[in-house]
């Protein structure tokens, strides 16, 4: 899993998460974003790149670590990604 900001120093997180989405290595790979950005323009961008979710700080603890648990635990009947 891969928890990713947009807003980094030497590359902008909506280009990693793409450059992720482009190789079959990485492509099922959960990718959670996380920033200050809670525009629906930011929102929508990274969901159609691939996100699997989308997270907006501020943010409380546990919030985080369930979000997180949804992507790591399949649901029942379902495969892991």
């Amino acid at each position: 899993m891969v928890v990713l900001d947009l807003n980094m120093p030497d590359m902008h997180g909506l280009d990693v998460l793409r450059f992720l989405r482009s190789h079959s290595r990485y492509r099922n790979l959960p990718v959670m974003v996380l920033t200050t950005r809670g525009d629906d323009t930011s929102r929508q961008a990274v969901l159609e790149a691939g996100a699997s979710s989308y997270l907006t700080k501020p943010f409380s603890p546990s919030f985080l670590v369930s979000s997180v648990r949804q992507l790591l635990e399949p649901e029942p009947n379902q495969p892991a990604p």
